[in-house]
């Protein structure tokens, strides 16, 4: 019988994600993590189910479904798309 010193499964797996994720972004730009067409560092992912088959949990997929960015980059986003269709106004 395995035994675990984990008490918090969630954690733990939150904790690794955080890890794949901000390894995987952290070598984009926000253009393409927006375009959602971001997929997993392979290392990083290999390393969250290393880590989670240690623990007795098992992981298949791991993807990004939401991209929630701070207020004041969201407002700066908001003003270049913003610019960005004004000066295809003018050009019409």
């Amino acid at each position: 019988t395995a035994v675990s010193t984990v008490k918090d499964f969630s954690e733990a797996l939150y904790r690794a994600l955080q890890y794949a994720f901000r390894k995987t972004l952290g070598a984009l730009t926000l253009d393409q993590i927006l375009d959602k067409k971001v997929t997993v560092d392979e290392d990083a992912a290999a390393k969250v189910r290393a880590d989670m088959a240690a623990i007795g949990v098992e992981v298949s997929d791991i993807a990004l479904k939401d991209v929630i960015l701070p207020g004041d980059m969201r407002e700066i986003l908001n003003q270049v798309v913003s610019a960005e269709k004004q000066a295809e106004a003018n050009v019409i």
